[in-house]
């Protein structure tokens, strides 16, 4: 499991791909809530930081489908400092587009996370207009 933030330079690696499968990589478990989170003692399992480069290799190798999982708070996020550049959504748009383009893989599922619930992160004026704009980028990416 791979975790690319358009913010960061490079990628948060949950395990690796050896031989065709993860190694390493965390699991999970249903809450007391019915929630989905992870099994780990620390409230985010163990990773490491690996480049652009390392990810695309390690998903060359994959053997198994590819979920492409988009969390719009990387986009644009409460906890963004007031005052950002106005540009800075189309900026982190880019990125995801480049990133994705770079990968040269083609997911069996695509989903958006619009992160307004359980907590809010994106911000509510803004989320509708982050996810069309999300959709118009892969649709551009996917459809070539």
């Amino acid at each position: 499991m791979f975790w690319y933030d358009p913010r960061n330079d490079f990628v948060t690696a949950f395990g690796r791909v050896q031989e065709g499968e993860i190694k390493g990589a965390p699991t999970t478990k249903i809450n007391e809530r019915g929630r989905i989170e992870w099994d780990s003692i620390n409230r985010r399992p163990a990773s490491d930081r690996i480049s652009i480069e390392d990810t695309q290799s390690d998903l060359r190798q994959f053997n198994g489908p590819i979920i492409l999982d988009i969390d719009l708070d990387s986009i644009l996020c409460i906890t963004d400092p007031v005052g950002q550049n106005p540009n800075t959504m189309y900026e982190r748009l880019d990125r995801v587009r480049s990133f994705i383009e770079l990968l040269g893989i083609k997911p069996e599922i695509i989903s958006i996370a619009r992160s307004q619930t359980p907590s809010l992160w994106t911000p509510p004026e803004s989320v509708d207009k982050i996810q069309m704009e999300m959709i118009h980028t892969l649709r551009d990416v996917f459809s070539k």
